[in-house]
């Protein structure tokens, strides 16, 4: 199995979005949810948009 094929076939096969998120999309992520703005959130899907 090539390495796409994995992460096409085992890491992004019950994803909504079909593609691996970049770093600096991660350090967003992990700012975002320490800081006070992340009081609502519950564990729900964080979905990026796409523009």
């Amino acid at each position: 199995m090539t390495v796409d094929e994995v992460v096409e076939k085992v890491m992004l096969e019950r994803t909504r979005v079909k593609e691996m998120m970049h770093p600096y999309e991660v350090a967003n992520l992990f700012v975002m949810g320490c800081s006070h703005h992340s009081k609502h959130l519950n564990g729900g899907d964080m979905t990026r948009e796409v523009g």
